[in-house]
């Protein structure tokens, strides 16, 4: 799934997040001359690409496809 990097449009919404971490976060977004948001917008795109990215071994996916096999023969 990609995501359009350069969209305007924004949300707005609350989280809960550590008070360390995002006093950190304010420090960082102030040392690099940018809003909070766009500190937030930029670590979830670069999350989401990292996540992409990844990829299972040919082991890794047999045993998930075991698992699940199992799963749907107990029910």
């Amino acid at each position: 799934m990609m995501i359009k990097m350069d969209t305007k449009e924004q949300v707005v919404t609350s989280l809960k997040v550590d008070p360390v971490l995002w006093k950190q976060a304010k420090i960082e977004a102030l040392k690099a001359d940018i809003t909070l948001g766009e500190l937030v917008d930029q670590a979830i795109r670069e999350w989401i690409k990292k996540r992409e990215k990844q990829t299972i071994s040919d082991e890794e996916a047999k045993e998930i496809a075991m698992e699940h096999s199992k799963k749907s023969k107990k029910g």
